[in-house]
Order: C-alpha cells, then sequence, then structure tokens
C-alpha cells in the first residue's frame, strides 16, 4: 500500500463516501488546507475511516484520534494495523462525561493530554445527540492550539454545528478568523487561531443556549 492513495485504489471499506463519513470531496480539500499549513501534530475527535486516510495521506504528522464507542474505536485500530501498521496515529479511547466550561455543562469526550502544541483540530465527533458534545471539544484543546492553528468543524450545514461556530465566537470574541470551505454542500468551517487568551469568556449568550438545551432534553424525557 503507497502512502498517498490514488481515488482508483481506495478499497471500498476505506471510502468516505459513506453514512457518517466526511465524504471524499471534503477530505480532499481538507488533506491540500493540512498541507499548506506544514501540519505535525494533529488531532481529530471522532476516529473512523478518515483516521486511516489520514495516516495515508499524511503520513508524517503524528495523529491523535479520540473516539467515545469501543466498537468504533476497536475497528479503527483493526485498520490502522492492517493498511497502515507503522502509521503515527494513537487512537485514544476517552468516554463520553459531563464537565464544565465557563457557565455551561457539556457532554463531549472525557478530558485528556493532547500534544504541547497542536497544529490543527478535525471535529467530526460526538454524536449528534450530544447536543453542544463538540462544542467543549474546542474548549478542551484550546490551550495547546497554537496561534495560526486551524480547527475544521464537520456538517456546518447543520443548524447545531453554526450555533457552536458562535458560541465559539462569543466564548473567544476576535480570537479566530472564520471561513467555510468552498465545497458544495458547505460543509466544512475553519477556524484559524490568531492570538491567544488565558480562557474563554464567561458568556451569558452561550450559557443561555447551552441551558435551553437541557432543559428541552430534562422535558422531553419526564415527558416519555
Amino acid at each position: 500500500m503507497t502512502d498517498v492513495m490514488k481515488m482508483d485504489s481506495i478499497p471500498e471499506e476505506l471510502s468516505l463516501d459513506q453514512e457518517w463519513c466526511l465524504g471524499e470531496s471534503n477530505f480532499s480539500v481538507l488533506i491540500k488546507e493540512l498541507q499548506s499549513l506544514s501540519v505535525e501534530n494533529l488531532v481529530e475527535f471522532g476516529s473512523g475511516v478518515s483516521s486511516v486516510r489520514l495516516a495515508l495521506q499524511l503520513p508524517h504528522v503524528k495523529l491523535l484520534s479520540i473516539e467515545s464507542d469501543p466498537t468504533y474505536h476497536m475497528r479503527t485500530v483493526q485498520l490502522l494495523k492492517r493498511f497502515v501498521p507503522d502509521s503515527r496515529v494513537g487512537v485514544e479511547l476517552r468516554k463520553l462525561c459531563w464537565q464544565r466550561h465557563g457557565l455551561g455543562l457539556y457532554q463531549s469526550y472525557d478530558v485528556g493530554p493532547f500534544f504541547p502544541r497542536v497544529d490543527a483540530v478535525i471535529i467530526d465527533g460526538p454524536p449528534g445527540w450530544t447536543h453542544r458534545g463538540r462544542e467543549g471539544c474546542l474548549y478542551q484543546v484550546f490551550r495547546s492550539l497554537r496561534i495560526g492553528g486551524r480547527v475544521y468543524l464537520d456538517d456546518y450545514v447543520r443548524p447545531a454545528e453554526q450555533q457552536i461556530v458562535r458560541n465559539w465566537q462569543a466564548a473567544y470574541p476576535g480570537v479566530f478568523g472564520i471561513r467555510v470551505l468552498d465545497i458544495s454542500p458547505p460543509r466544512l468551517c475553519v477556524l484559524e487561531k490568531t492570538r491567544d487568551v488565558p480562557h474563554e469568556c464567561l458568556s451569558f449568550s452561550v450559557a443561555r443556549d447551552n441551558w435551553a438545551l437541557a432543559l428541552r432534553g430534562l422535558a422531553h424525557r419526564l415527558s416519555a
């Protein structure tokens, strides 16, 4: 298996044009982005086929892939052993747990160590049913993300992800430059860190969004 795979040589099980995957067109643009950024240390929230493809396309990059589901974690590990046995990928199982960031509570991956210096972050998890779980990922990794580093948020076509970006803007005012990659549909939103701050702001707009979701969820459970 060569380091860089051509489209016509990709095994079907490594195709990204599957349900819950990034998509080949999105991945192609993402790879060009990461190459232009000269990424050395990459963090991926949500493991899977994309982890294997990243290892194949960017063999020099150290990748930390974080997963909450034991089945997906094992599947990713097995795919890496099969297709990229000498990869520089670490797949960590971090269960979902409740955590506080600012004035909000988030159900997201358990907090753990990252690279001391992170060049780029891909956020494609946790699942949508955690509501703002993906929002919590940036709060975890922010201090490690270098100035000039980028965050790639998948599924930006969804209102929930668009709200997450608005919440990040409120929590880190003036910290990130934001753009949407020129892909149809526009699934990837890019945030580029322009300066450092000690921590996120205590934003009441973020807290309102966070607690409104929590109350709706509680009401739904009580009526079930």
